[in-house]
């Protein structure tokens, strides 16, 4: 079975808040410098520098088309 994980960062900062909530600050901090990796660098990833995409793949790449991003 191919199992596709999408992170969507407008729900998974809901998810840092409750982490650091129950004193899981170290997992709160990996899933923030996962949404830190993923910020646009260039107007060339899909939209504007330092944007970030509405959802990701489990391996940081965009998981929507670029003309919904």
């Amino acid at each position: 079975l191919g199992l596709d994980a999408h992170d969507w960062p407008r729900d998974g900062y809901w998810t840092i808040a409750a982490l650091r909530r129950a004193g899981a600050a170290d997992r709160a901090q990996r899933q923030l410098a996962f949404y830190a990796r993923a910020v646009a660098a260039d107007a060339e990833a899909g939209g504007p520098y330092g944007s970030l995409p509405a959802a990701l793949q489990s391996d940081g790449a965009p998981a929507l088309p670029p003309y919904l991003r």
